[in-house]
């Protein structure tokens, strides 16, 4: 990820007040978001920034059940067990997605989504 959005954050913080968590919640929602809208995506995901390391990284997450009716969403126990043979139904299992290009694709496309609310602030961000 570029220093330049690194910075950016930091001004947000310390210029604009700011709190990094309302600035972190935005930035992954906004990455879902573009992540099923430019992947053609319906599964269940979610995205870690981490701020620190400038890194994003997406996970697919899938319900561990006996009988897999949309794989999108679902993986079985013996699919699952393939993975960890902890796991059992009902987990949750997380699988990375990360394309190489999300943040770039994500930008290039601003009135796609671009833009996102905190759900905690209900302000809106550019981001």
């Amino acid at each position: 990820m570029s220093t330049e959005l690194l910075d950016a954050l930091h001004v947000l913080e310390h210029d604009k007040g700011i709190s990094p968590d309302v600035i972190v919640e935005a930035i992954e929602a906004a990455l879902v978001s573009a992540y099923k809208r430019n992947f053609n995506q319906a599964q269940n995901v979610r995205v870690d920034f981490n701020p620190e390391k400038g890194s994003i990284k997406v996970f697919a997450r899938k319900d561990v059940v006996d009988q897999v009716f949309d794989s999108r969403l679902e993986m079985s126990l013996d699919e699952a067990h393939k993975l960890n043979p902890v796991y059992k139904v009902g987990d949750v299992v997380e699988l990375e997605v990360t394309p190489k290009r999300l943040w770039s694709n994500c930008c290039a496309n601003r009135e796609a989504g671009c833009y996102s609310t905190c759900s905690r602030s209900r302000t809106w961000y550019h981001l």
